[in-house]
């Protein structure tokens, strides 16, 4: 058990991390994040006026197991961000306190590999509980055990791998 409260972040701050906006931003709170541990508990809520569902199967509308493979790996991408900022000397209690603070540019990241097992689909107005801590870095890849779960029930599990790809200007 770690020695260090964990940190908590809303909406606002994961937008501020994560490139991705709406309706493909499927990390809706960070209920725990661990720096010392290397790890992360997010949520999804799965509601049913979400755009995402509409078309996955109409007579019993699913959450799409490759939208829980997504949530996870948006999950992961924010661990990594907060990581790359606090190795350049960013203090994210510093912009937790609500007051405006300058974030130097974070670079996106890309999934590199995922592999997971379905044992169970999320239906309508369950809340997802996405877990992810790091297992392997090497330079700007990321290896990471991830589950996801709602009411206590596995949803999936397994590994993603992202990655910091090198850019080149043509």
């Amino acid at each position: 058990m770690s020695a260090a409260k964990p940190l908590s972040f809303d909406h606002r701050f994961i937008r501020r991390i994560l490139p991705h906006r709406f309706p493909m931003l499927l990390l809706d709170r960070v209920e725990s994040y661990w720096l010392d541990r290397r790890a992360i508990v997010g949520g999804k809520h799965i509601g049913q006026n979400d755009p995402l569902i509409q078309g996955y199967w109409p007579f019993r509308p699913l959450f799409p197991p490759a939208l829980v493979i997504e949530a996870l790996a948006q999950t992961c991408g924010f661990m990594m961000n907060l990581e790359y900022l606090v190795g350049r000397g960013f203090r994210i209690e510093d912009c937790r306190r609500g007051e405006p603070v300058a974030l130097p540019p974070i670079p996106h990241s890309v999934l590199a590999e995922s592999r997971m097992t379905h044992v169970a689909l999320a239906s309508l107005g369950r809340t997802l509980s996405l877990q992810a801590s790091v297992t392997l870095q090497r330079k700007e890849v990321y290896a990471f055990k991830v589950r996801a779960s709602a009411d206590d029930r596995e949803i999936a599990a397994g590994d993603i791998m992202l990655s910091y790809p090198e850019y080149t200007a043509r």
